[in-house]
């Protein structure tokens, strides 16, 4: 995200490469898909930050730079002398950012956490109003959330230095991120008890005219007729009437209290025609729905998806052309696009050590005593 909002970032990783290198990785010749989509438009240096003379590289970084950012885990940087209070005191400008699993205190501040347990704990896997469970939504929910959060928090420490001369150590984890993305399904009210039960619904969940229905081709139909003016919408739609005047089904809430009964009939009527039969006459009667995609590709390419900004492409060295999710951000009639492909293992360490002031040959010394990897030309 800052690469594309314009920043130079340089990727440092581990001779072996981070770990992202090895989610996925029978799709790109060795290289994981979380590896191109989180380091994509970066450059990347290889550092072995267990030795001194790699924790001194950093060092040399750092008094150049205007952000660190680490994901190493609470204690992991300050153990290589690379921890905040060390690095602001020789770079006092320097905007430091954290992003964690758990936070940096607390008693799971020292665990490792991974995008699904982080799920789990902020309760996205816990049962739904069906009687079945949802496991995990359809992608790296805290994964995805938490960069964006930090890269926010970036941005305004770097707007209140122009104000202050100083940095910040800018904090946050994925369990933060899990947090903040669930919204109103997170709120609490001391006195009120229904609130406060874990047999609560989630937003939409007890809604019986909300939610994925089947059609009669096998598809499936998204439909939210949330409110009570969409819900009398679809009722005409599906020739219910009945219901849509109904006193006992007027409010949402009352709908709920007989949301199986509902949620049957809206069923049974769905499955009687097609997708896209059901598309054309509920956006003609404003009944907000959508296709569900079966796979991303096919997702990519549906009408309401596929526009200019919306994707971005570029020449991967190996696999040709790739397509991903563009950056999401325009300004007026300028669209933020990836500059390119994220590198590959070691790609500008040499680049960048010549530019830190290394010679030729310090740099074949560092490479030969273990301390980086240089990707071949």
């Amino acid at each position: 995200m800052l690469a594309e909002l314009g920043a130079e970032v340089i990727h440092v990783e581990k001779l072996t490469g981070d770990n992202a290198r090895g989610i996925t990785t029978d799709y790109l010749g060795g290289e994981g898909l979380f590896h191109q989509i989180s380091n994509r438009s970066k450059k990347g240096i290889a550092v072995n930050l267990k030795a001194p003379e790699g924790a001194d590289i950093v060092r040399r970084l750092v008094a150049l730079s205007d952000v660190l950012l680490e994901s190493q885990g609470p204690g992991a940087m300050e153990r290589l002398g690379l921890g905040y209070p060390e690095l602001s005191a020789k770079n006092p400008r320097l905007v430091y950012g954290s992003l964690s699993a758990y936070g940096v205190a607390g008693r799971a501040a020292g665990l490792k956490g991974y995008d699904f347990l982080i799920q789990g704990l902020a309760g996205l896997t816990r049962p739904n109003a069906a009687g079945g469970r949802d496991f995990v939504v359809g992608g790296p929910f805290a994964d995805t959330a938490t960069p964006l959060l930090l890269a926010l928090g970036v941005v305004a420490a770097l707007r209140a230095r122009e104000h202050t001369g100083r940095g910040q150590w800018v904090q946050t984890s994925l369990l933060q991120g899990a947090l903040h993305m669930l919204g109103p399904n997170l709120l609490q009210v001391d006195d009120d008890s229904a609130l406060n039960t874990s047999a609560r619904p989630a937003i939409g969940a007890n809604d019986p005219s909300t939610g994925a229905f089947r059609t009669l081709d096998g598809r499936w139909l998204a439909i939210v007729a949330f409110n009570d003016d969409q819900f009398r919408k679809l009722c005409r739609c599906i020739d219910r009437d009945d219901l849509a005047a109904d006193p006992g089904l007027a409010t949402q809430t009352l709908r709920g209290l007989r949301s199986a009964e509902v949620r049957e009939i809206i069923t049974n009527a769905i499955a009687r025609r097609t997708a896209d039969e059901w598309l054309s006459e509920l956006l003609a009667a404003d009944v907000p729905c959508e296709r569900v995609y079966d796979s991303p590709k096919e997702m990519m390419f549906a009408p309401a998806v596929w526009k200019d900004e919306a994707f971005c492409d570029f020449e991967h060295p190996t696999k040709g052309r790739m397509v991903q999710a563009a950056t999401g951000i325009s300004y007026g009639d300028e669209i933020l696009r990836a500059v390119s492909a994220a590198p590959r293992l070691g790609q500008d360490t040499a680049t960048v050590l010549a530019r830190l002031g290394y010679s030729v040959r310090e740099i074949k010394d560092l490479e030969q005593s273990g301390v980086v990897f240089c990707a071949p030309e």
